[in-house]
């Protein structure tokens, strides 16, 4: 979504107390230190775009494994609540790009430069490392070293942004390259978002 997300926005206090139980939590689950949340992209398959829009051709959208799709970006957090999701950008842009055009890498990077925040979301080894976004070291490691820990830590962390993606397309086929959505675009992406929100309120009510 284009506008900051609503927990990024909360008051200073509630933020406090939501930054801290995640990262708690994180903490207790994965031994990782000061994480609220992971971010990952996923493809969700669309029908071909028109191959003469002015706004939207067809090639950008066309991924290596040879069907067209939309790149999101989720975040999610330890209880797998999603916190964000932006489902602007065709599978040519990777993931990196979309974080770093995001409003919630400006939002963190503002908050680091004039609160000084301790805390971060995590993201595998395609994304740029920053103080608020913690990668794993590239490259192998000797299993015993202090930096593959590190990473051991860190995917096992990351592992819910990928419990979250299974469930979104085992509930939602449509998302899937065999079902696909049969939509342009722009609205392919407003019903992406509907069904992570779908996701959200679901686990509300179960809970």
């Amino acid at each position: 979504m284009a506008a900051v997300p609503g927990w990024l926005l909360m008051q200073n206090e509630e933020r406090r107390q939501r930054n801290k139980l995640q990262e708690a939590i994180f903490f207790f689950k994965y031994q990782f230190p000061h994480a609220i949340g992971a971010n990952d992209g996923t493809h969700v398959a669309i029908v071909t775009p028109q191959v003469n829009h002015p706004v939207h051709l067809a090639a950008p959208y066309l991924n290596r494994k040879g069907f067209y799709s939309i790149n999101v970006q989720i975040i999610v957090d330890a209880h797998l609540e999603i916190l964000n999701t932006n489902a602007r950008y065709p599978e040519s842009v990777y993931d990196s790009a979309i974080w770093m055009m995001s409003n919630v890498n400006r939002h963190l990077r503002n908050k680091y430069l004039n609160e000084n925040i301790d805390y971060h979301l995590i993201g595998d080894e395609g994304y740029p490392l920053s103080p608020w976004l913690m990668v794993q070291y590239p490259g192998q490691i000797n299993p015993i070293e202090p930096r593959e820990i590190f990473n051991q830590r860190l995917r096992r962390s990351r592992n819910c942004v990928e419990v979250l993606d299974g469930r979104l397309k085992r509930r939602f086929r449509c998302t899937l390259k065999d079902r696909t959505l049969h939509y342009n675009p722009i609205k392919a992406a407003k019903i992406i978002y509907y069904l992570f929100d779908s996701l959200n309120i679901s686990k509300f009510l179960n809970n």
